[in-house]
């Protein structure tokens, strides 16, 4: 490991960093010591900001990677390197206002239809039915799973929270939990090179992206023209529940989102209260 590496994970882990965060800020601080081939603690500011015309010129970058790298790059140089902030005031992200994509519940269910792999199917079933972020299904205990709620542990911010498990997943859960018996992970790796390598006892959990990859060729399979993820899943969810009825505080806290602001987005997807919004307003005028 270089010192660079060695000197920013340092920072990370003083700052209770997840390991998630932690992996995608060296995604971006490493492609910028290659660039240039020497320790990026020792570049300028005129180089970084020559790197990232190079992002935006030639690699051509969108403004939510670009986003990215510049946020990881630039925590790399305050914390780390002791530059001030001022200096990277070259670059202003772009502020993207995208709405998330969602699906019917038919799409979902044509979706889920589409995936042969047991559990492939289950992940992201229950990544649907619970609202959960990919990277929290894949690991979710077997000691946190109740017979009527989910708690995710050290999940977004590190905080923990308890969701609804409907009652048949319940079931579903149990008995896919029995074609593997693992002590500890309700999804635990499938394969391994390793010799010793026992699913029932592996502390590793089901890779991401091999459930990313099953849910892009099942969304191919399934003929939907829609750019659908497994994170689209649970933009459904909150979707779904806010056209049924559930009140927006419940699905905040379902969702784990620290700001109401973050939920309100799914107002602007639901169908059902814009139909019901047009028919009292037919009704209004009608009467007039």
């Amino acid at each position: 490991m270089e010192q660079y590496e060695k000197q920013f994970l340092e920072c990370l882990d003083l700052r209770s960093v997840s390991q998630r965060t932690k992996h995608d800020y060296f995604r971006r601080i490493k492609p910028l010591a290659h660039y240039y081939s020497q320790d990026p603690s020792t570049l300028s500011i005129q180089q970084i900001k020559d790197y990232f015309l190079y992002l935006i010129r030639v690699k051509k970058l969108s403004a939510k990677s670009l986003k990215l790298a510049y946020y990881s790059i630039r925590f790399f140089y305050i914390h780390v390197v002791g530059i001030d902030g001022r200096d990277f005031s070259f670059y202003k992200p772009k502020i993207e206002h995208k709405l998330p994509v969602t699906l019917n519940r038919s799409e979902v269910k044509q979706i889920l239809s589409q995936i042969r792999v047991e559990d492939y199917k289950v992940i992201l079933n229950v990544t649907y039915q619970c609202g959960l972020r990919i990277s929290e299904a894949v690991s979710i205990r077997i000691a946190d799973i109740d017979r009527k709620t989910l708690t995710m542990r050290n999940a977004k911010g590190n905080k923990d929270r308890v969701v609804p498990l409907p009652a048949l997943l319940y079931d579903q859960l149990r008995s896919y939990w029995k074609t593997h018996c693992n002590r500890t992970l309700l999804f635990p790796k499938r394969l391994s090179r390793e010799r010793s390598f026992d699913r029932r006892t592996t502390t590793q959990h089901i890779p991401i992206r091999t459930v990313q990859i099953a849910m892009k060729r099942a969304v191919e399979a399934a003929k939907i023209v829609k750019k659908a993820t497994c994170h689209t899943l649970r933009h459904s969810y909150a979707t779904h529940l806010l056209e049924a009825g559930v009140n927006i505080l419940n699905i905040q806290h379902f969702l784990g989102h620290s700001s109401l602001r973050s939920t309100m987005i799914y107002l602007h997807l639901t169908t059902v209260s814009r139909e019901r919004a047009i028919t009292i307003l037919n009704d209004i005028m009608n009467n007039q």
